[in-house]
């Protein structure tokens, strides 16, 4: 998707589709979001409530012409801190405490 392409998408009459439709937006693993997918769901919150979730113990590697987005410099400013959690349950329950620090 092209930041071009985003255009269409605010529009009057898309916005009472989404409305109509859906009540939330939930994005999750956005730490693998790309900065253009992150403009689409930047469009997205101007129209319903919405939420980010990230791990940033999953961290991915980059890709060729993909810039992925920037906790603190593209999400923090749009979407405040609620809670972070600081305990790798996952890695816990699955008995692997060594990996959980």
């Amino acid at each position: 998707m092209r930041l071009t392409e985003l255009h269409p998408l605010q529009g009057e009459q898309l916005n009472e589709r989404l409305t109509a439709t859906y009540a939330h937006l939930i994005v999750d693993k956005y730490r693998a979001a790309s900065c253009v997918q992150h403009s689409l769901v930047a469009a997205l919150t101007t129209v319903l409530p919405s939420c980010v979730l990230d791990d940033s113990m999953q961290d991915i590697f980059g890709f060729v012409d993909y810039q992925l987005v920037d906790w603190n410099v593209h999400l923090l400013q749009q979407f405040p801190l609620i809670s972070e959690l600081n305990r790798p349950r996952r890695r816990i329950n699955e008995g692997r405490q060594q990996f959980a620090n």
